[in-house]
């Protein structure tokens, strides 16, 4: 699902990626320490909501935490401010939302796939969900934890950041093991900071669509989106649109689009 992003954002990063078989090397001594803290929330959250009779005080929540961001390699002042920013800000929030979520049945981190039948050929969609939650009603809300910014939902129903509505259509489908097939309700973002907060479809402005519409809109644009890349006249160009490109950019050197576009500058004049 991340992967049918980037091609969407930055088709350029695939061919170097899948097509090169270029990978970047880990910088020495400079752990990216926004990644190694969101896998931390990752983690602490799974355990926590996959087992919350374990935690039966909020000391005992903090005290996972501590555990693991201790034995990570972030720094000694790094891990402070952290260990402050969870128990002030993220703390509250998460088991305010464990007592909304009685009476569901929650999944976290499940590997789910389904097969797609195109003309040129099956194509296969592959997710990991951070939390699905199935209600007493036997519909689903799909869960996607952010410790950074977390996309807008104009920006999933156009298919620039389709992984919720992806991981919605493979469990509609089915395909994740040990959870039911059933419909989606919801899709929803947790933003995880200092203003801890909950981002949904159902309440995003400007947004007339159902989940079960913008599941299917999703489907039907990837669908479009691998046809037009199976067919080998079509570029891999840099950020077809430059306001969308990903944060994080590992191939933007190699690129070298800021170069040429100089050049062509230099070319008109």
């Amino acid at each position: 699902a991340t992967n049918i992003e980037l091609l969407r954002k930055n088709p350029y990063a695939i061919y170097a990626k899948y097509i090169l078989s270029l990978k970047p090397l880990n910088d020495f001594g400079l752990p990216n320490k926004a990644s190694l803290y969101g896998q931390i929330i990752h983690d602490v959250l799974a355990e926590y909501f996959s087992n919350p009779k374990n935690f039966k005080k909020e000391s005992d929540l903090i005290h996972l935490f501590n555990n693991k961001i201790e034995s990570s390699a972030l720094t000694k002042a790094d891990q402070v401010f952290y260990k402050i920013l969870f128990k002030n800000n993220i703390l509250p929030f998460i088991v305010e939302q464990l007592q909304n979520a009685i009476g569901s049945h929650i999944y976290t981190e499940k590997s789910g796939q389904m097969t797609l039948s195109l003309k040129s050929g099956p194509f296969t969609l592959t997710a990991r969900a951070d939390r699905i939650d199935i209600l007493p009603d036997d519909s689903a809300v799909i869960i996607d934890y952010k410790t950074g910014s977390a996309p807008s939902f104009s920006n999933v129903v156009l298919g620039y950041s389709p992984q919720l509505p992806i991981e919605a259509l493979i469990l509609q489908e089915g395909g994740f093991d040990e959870i039911p097939k059933t419909s989606v309700s919801e899709m929803s973002y947790w933003k995880l900071g200092r203003e801890s907060k909950i981002s949904s479809l159902s309440t995003a402005t400007k947004i007339d669509l159902s989940a079960e519409e913008v599941i299917q809109k999703t489907k039907e644009g990837i669908i479009q989106l691998i046809e037009i890349f199976r067919n080998p006249k079509t570029p891999y160009e840099v950020c077809p649109v430059s306001k969308l490109e990903p944060t994080y950019n590992d191939y933007k050197h190699l690129a070298r689009n800021s170069e040429w576009q100089h050049q062509e500058e230099e070319d008109d004049d």
